[in-house]
């Protein structure tokens, strides 16, 4: 494969004595001298659909999944899961062309709340459907929007975070698969600390918006969304 890297080196100071030895500094600089090649997206969208979710968090969550899963180019590949006392995949993954989208963002609109928050049950479900393809020439992460208050089949607080914080910290290590947390709306409406947790566990980070333009703003200046949050690959 070609060399498509500048490579540029230079003294902080020319001159040397003869006699002694001397410490300098040696900046390098490294320039690509062709494009960059986009590396595709694995994505899954983990969306809470619980209960304590009704009204304005769940609108927001549909508005700002359908946002994000618009932004996808053809070389991405997409999973959506929801999650409630149980979790099911809505969107099986796959490469997002325009009727992919168009699918996945009719599917996200007919959610409706229901149930207690199975956490656990969401995140083992988008972990399996992004392990297919995963891989070393994709970017693979999941986004979970949620207001972060776990619960057991009863519809009880979950206390106990450890279980959650483990199997992100898991994957991501193990698999390499990041997990960014989404806190949508007022911040009294959800745990911020819990979210930011599970995101430092996961790799990624938390974003808290007010509405689901601004989420959108975040990811734009964080990954470069909507060219769909992109990093680049050198073609070296």
């Amino acid at each position: 494969m070609a060399n498509r890297l500048k490579l540029r080196t230079a003294l902080l100071c020319l001159n040397r004595p003869i006699e002694r030895d001397i410490v300098s500094t040696l900046m390098v600089e490294i320039s690509p001298l062709g494009a960059l090649e986009k590396i595709p997206l694995n994505l899954g969208l983990l969306l809470d659909v619980s209960g304590s979710m009704a009204g304005e968090k769940l609108a927001s969550t549909k508005e700002a999944s359908k946002i994000l899963v618009g932004g996808l180019k053809d070389s991405d590949i997409c999973s959506v899961v929801k999650f409630s006392t149980s979790a099911e995949t809505i969107f099986s993954p796959q490469q997002m062309n325009a009727d992919a989208i168009n699918q996945a963002k009719s599917r996200i609109g007919t959610l409706t709340e229901e149930g207690a928050t199975q956490l656990l049950k969401g995140m083992k479900t988008i972990y399996a459907e992004l392990s297919k393809n995963k891989g070393p020439g994709k970017i693979t992460f999941v986004i979970l929007l949620s207001d972060g208050f776990p619960t057991d089949y009863q519809g009880n607080l979950d206390e106990n975070q450890t279980q959650y914080l483990e199997l992100a910290k898991q994957f991501f290590e193990r698999d390499g698969i990041s997990l960014t947390t989404v806190g949508l709306g007022d911040p009294s409406e959800y745990d911020k600390d819990f979210l930011e947790k599970l995101a430092d566990n996961g790799g990624g980070r938390l974003h808290y918006s007010i509405t689901p333009s601004e989420l959108v703003s975040q990811f734009e200046e964080e990954l470069g969304f909507p060219q769909c949050f992109r990093t680049y690959l050198l073609d070296i």
